[in-house]
């Protein structure tokens, strides 16, 4: 947890147990926009079918709905209460729902897949953005993410919870604007992707090409480290090796606008509020830009 202010944030600081992508340079740039560009085809993926839910069985909520868009702008925690079109035409939608849902159009399984499925959606287009954000598919990654945003939280709400005077955000969308990461001080061994040796020592080469047969290990796949891809297993793959960090003595966090792991990112806001301020989300809205400590970017 760090403190800024009235602000705490705490989030994920390091993964572990997957190749972390080197600090510089043209293989850096080629593994985020891979990983980047499998992230965004599963956050479509995953909203589609949560479309296909919602859309084919009750069409009329969605053509209740308005159009899901996005400009290029930070969702403010707080905020006097909205009296625009937008958020009466998803009061709409959201009563058309439950209309469908009581007349059986929706059942309540198919209902909780596509609230499902927008959640994983969301999760997936955030972490493109993380890994595209210096790529063309940035911007377009940004739109979808603000896409399923609308539709999530314009169906199913994204509530802000306050206890105890204490708000806390943790929606994706909203912090996929906040554009730091987290840098840490430590000391831990790295091990090599491929031998899964320890990376000073094996016969590996960082820099140079290796074929590797894909498998499954602990459930990951040892080409890329994700848990899900399209690598095939038993097919073989050029990879170049990458250190592994399985176990680390952290020394100390800081909060960067670059992190070395572009998914090191906050995932939980906490402010102070006073007793009769309400706490709202406002990821179903147009974007109104990304920030940092420093204010709007």
């Amino acid at each position: 947890m760090i403190r800024r202010g009235a602000t705490e944030f705490s989030g994920l600081v390091v993964r572990t147990g997957v190749p972390l992508p080197p600090p510089a340079g043209p293989d850096r740039q080629i593994l985020l926009r891979k990983d980047g560009l499998a992230a965004m085809m599963h956050a479509q993926r995953q909203f589609g079918s949560a479309l296909l839910a919602i859309g084919i069985n009750g069409p009329s909520v969605l053509n209740t709905a308005p159009a899901a868009y996005a400009q290029d702008s930070p969702p403010k925690l707080f905020r006097p209460p909205n009296t625009q079109p937008l958020k009466q035409r998803w009061k709409w939608a959201r009563q058309r729902l439950v209309e469908v849902t009581e007349n059986q159009l929706i059942d309540h399984a198919e209902l909780l897949h596509a609230k499902n499925q927008l959640d994983l959606a969301l999760t997936s287009a955030v972490a493109a953005y993380n890994l595209l954000e210096d790529e063309p598919e940035g911007f377009h990654v940004h739109r979808l993410a603000h896409a399923i945003g609308e539709v999530r939280s314009g169906l199913f709400h994204c509530p802000v919870a306050v206890k105890d005077g204490v708000a806390v955000q943790n929606c994706p969308l909203a912090l996929l604007h906040f554009r730091m990461g987290f840098s840490i001080g430590f000391t831990a061994t790295r091990w090599c992707s491929i031998c899964h040796e320890d990376l000073d020592y094996c016969v590996h080469l960082l820099g140079k090409t290796y074929s590797l047969v894909a498998q499954r290990i602990e459930n990951s796949c040892n080409i890329c480290g994700q848990r899900s891809c399209g690598h095939v297993v038993g097919d073989s793959y050029d990879v170049h090796p990458t250190g592994i960090i399985r176990q680390v003595d952290l020394h100390e966090v800081s909060l960067v606008h670059r992190p070395r792991d572009p998914l090191a990112r906050v995932q939980e806001f906490r402010q102070h509020v006073d007793a009769a301020q309400t706490a709202t989300c406002d990821c179903w809205q147009p974007c109104t830009g990304f920030w940092d400590l420093g204010g709007d970017r």
